[in-house]
């Protein structure tokens, strides 16, 4: 939240994409019905100043129309509240659009266990995690967007023909994450996926 208020205070155009560290799930749910609500609640007042620049607009052609109006001071008057309306409208689609949205939450418990384990049943996956995840070097985990890879919306495709776009970039494919929220890792090559605008691929690469 303290992040999201400091998006909102920057005006900066459009919303990092965030990656946090949690140790429990319930955060995770509570983050994503905050940031949902909060999209709702700046979307709908999007559409709410979306009207009343239309009304204004109407009302100041209208007071132009009748005689003598276009130079009255009705004119005027009906000028200047079509440039509140939209000075209005632009500081919401702002606000709409600085909205954080699919955020990557990281549950580090989970990280830990699971590395653990594969260690312990493989011990060779210990140099790789090494690599991974406590060197600065070398390869690295991503997540880049499908468009990255020439990837429409949208357009069905296997796992397989997802791997060889990735490899043509000379990075690898492990899976993708469904809007922050679902990650499928290592799927078979034949396994369909049509990516949404907020999906992501899961890449080792070595720079980002």
């Amino acid at each position: 939240m303290q992040v999201q208020d400091a998006v909102m205070a920057s005006k900066r155009k459009g919303a990092p994409h965030v990656v946090a560290p949690i140790r429990r799930y319930a955060t995770s749910k509570l983050a994503y019905q905050y940031f949902d609500t909060l999209l709702r609640e700046t979307q709908l007042q999007v559409q709410q100043l979306q009207q009343a620049l239309a009304a204004a607009t109407a009302n100041a052609a209208a007071a132009a129309a009748q005689p003598g109006g276009a130079g009255g001071g009705g004119s005027s008057g009906g000028g200047s509240g079509v440039a509140a309306a939209q000075a209005a409208l632009d500081k919401a689609q702002a606000a709409s659009e600085a909205v954080i949205k699919a955020p990557d939450f990281i549950n580090t418990s989970d990280v830990i266990s699971a590395v653990l384990t594969q260690v312990v049943a493989e011990s060779s996956y210990d140099l790789l995690m090494r690599e991974l995840l406590y060197s600065t070097k070398g390869q690295e985990l991503y997540l880049r967007n499908p468009a990255s890879f020439n990837i429409v919306p949208g357009q069905a495709m296997s796992f397989a023909e997802l791997a060889e776009s990735v490899r043509l970039t000379r990075q690898t494919a492990v899976g993708y994450i469904r809007a922050g929220r679902l990650a499928v890792l290592a799927p078979h090559a034949s396994h369909q996926v049509v990516f949404g605008p907020d999906d992501r691929v899961v890449v080792i690469a070595e720079e980002y």
